[in-house]
C-alpha cells in the first residue's frame, strides 16, 4: 500500500487530468472506476469510504442553473456535490450536530467554511460542449 502522500498526489493528479481533458472524455464510468481505489487508497477502506463510492461518481449532468458539465454527483441523478454544499450554505442557522462537534464555531466561520467547500467542488467540475435535448 502506498503511503498517503503518495495516494494523496496520485488522486489529485488523475481529477487535475479529469478536468483538463478535452469534453469528449473517456466513459464516464470508467473515470470513476480508475478513481475509486485511488479514494479508497487515500482516505482507507472503512465502511463509509466504500457506502460513499456506492452513491457518488464522476460523472455528467445538468445542476440546478442548468449547467451542463462534468463532476462529482449523485449516481443516477442530475445533483452536483456542488449543489449539495450550495445549499448547505443557505441553511440559516448552524446546524445542532454542527455545533455539538464544534463549539467555538462561529456562524460567520461556518458560512465562510460552507463557502470555500462549495467553491472548491466547483473547481472539480467541467462544462460540456453537449446541450440538454429540449
Amino acid at each position: 500500500m502506498k503511503n498517503r502522500p503518495s495516494a494523496q498526489c496520485e488522486l489529485l493528479s488523475n481529477i487535475l487530468h479529469l478536468i483538463n481533458s478535452q469534453p469528449e472524455a473517456p466513459s464516464f464510468s470508467k473515470i470513476s472506476h480508475r478513481l475509486s481505489p485511488l479514494f479508497l487508497e487515500f482516505a482507507s477502506e472503512t465502511d463509509d469510504n466504500v457506502r460513499c463510492l456506492e452513491y457518488i461518481e464522476y460523472g455528467k449532468s445538468f445542476n440546478q442553473a442548468n449547467f451542463q458539465g462534468a463532476g462529482f454527483k449523485l449516481k443516477g441523478k442530475d445533483i452536483f456535490l456542488s449543489d449539495i454544499m450550495n445549499a448547505l450554505e443557505d441553511l440559516e442557522t448552524l446546524p445542532e450536530s454542527v455545533k455539538n462537534a464544534l463549539p467555538t464555531l462561529t456562524a460567520e466561520e461556518w458560512e465562510a467554511a460552507t463557502r470555500m467547500m462549495t467553491v472548491l467542488l466547483l473547481l472539480l467540475e467541467r462544462p460540456l460542449k453537449t446541450v440538454k435535448p429540449v
